[in-house]
């Protein structure tokens, strides 16, 4: 069972996880067995407090993709309300048009972020908000690019 939140890319430790025995019956065969030892894998999606861990939940840090927690700073007006840590986002890259520039559509820049931190302090004055995505490190780049002319859009993943 799940002791703390994580996000994917989680190595597991002693602390964060607790054996409990329940009776699934026939679903037992999608959930991790107390014959398995999950200290050391690494989570691969987004876990909350409460939930048993899922076959598929885990695997081992030499499967693992590596993930870099990517802090941004992006218009409270091009932010989803309502999001919540742990949920997952898309970010899109806009770019405004200019003295007749030629319209380009917005471009998806990463699906299904997992977000990691979330400030919105300066929403009430119209300002930035600092958030953090859970970004595989062969994305950090491109995310990161995308930053430097036009702006970010992160909407809700369904």
């Amino acid at each position: 069972m799940i002791n703390a939140p994580m996000s994917p890319g989680h190595q597991i430790s002693s602390t964060d996880v607790s054996i409990a025995h329940m009776n699934l019956d026939a679903s037992a065969q999608f959930y991790l067995s107390d014959e398995v030892e999950p200290i050391g894998m690494v989570a691969t999606r987004m876990m909350h407090v409460g939930e048993i861990i899922g076959s598929r939940d885990l695997t081992s840090a030499v499967d693992a993709m590596s993930t870099s927690a990517v802090p941004l700073s992006v218009r409270s007006v091009d932010v989803a309300t309502g999001l919540r840590f742990g949920e997952g986002v898309d970010i899109y890259w806009v770019l405004d048009t200019q003295n007749g520039e030629e319209v380009m559509d917005p471009v998806l820049i990463l699906g299904g972020v997992t977000l990691l931190s979330f400030d919105d302090g300066g929403k009430n004055f119209g300002s930035d908000i600092g958030l953090s995505v859970a970004v595989e490190e062969t994305q950090v780049l491109r995310l990161l690019s995308a930053t430097t002319l036009g702006r970010l859009v992160v909407i809700r993943s369904h």
